[in-house]
């Protein structure tokens, strides 16, 4: 079953907010809530910074994990693990994605969709 939020994230306000439906739907299992937390929360924060949000987030078990998909309308952004166009105390972000999650961009007529599987043990 997939589970969706659709909110529009036009600003860093919407972070509680996905942090608790992420505790409301995802199983206690191992750490899967923290890194889906951590995960979800960087991917949105960085199309809010980069792109200006407006998109979707949705979470979906897969088989051994949980796929997490975040949209956005830049369909031409680069993403470089430790790296920002926003200042060298910056870019750490898909640096720590990469550390609970393996992670990568669908392109789409409208933007993008970053996404990112975090494994459960089983």
């Amino acid at each position: 079953m997939t589970r969706s939020l659709s909110h529009p994230y036009l600003d860093h306000s919407c972070l509680p907010l996905l942090r608790r439906w992420i505790r409301e739907h995802l199983p206690a299992v191992d750490d899967l809530v923290f890194r889906a937390e951590v995960v979800c929360t960087e991917l949105v924060a960085n199309a809010v910074d980069h792109v200006g949000g407006g998109g979707d987030v949705r979470i979906r078990p897969t088989p051994g994990g949980w796929l997490i998909e975040v949209d956005d309308t830049d369909p031409e952004g680069v993403l470089t693990p430790g790296r920002s166009r926003l200042g060298s105390n910056r870019g750490r972000g898909l640096t720590l994605i990469s550390a609970f999650s393996s992670w990568g961009v669908r392109r789409t007529r409208d933007g993008k969709t970053v996404w990112a599987v975090i494994d459960v043990a089983e």
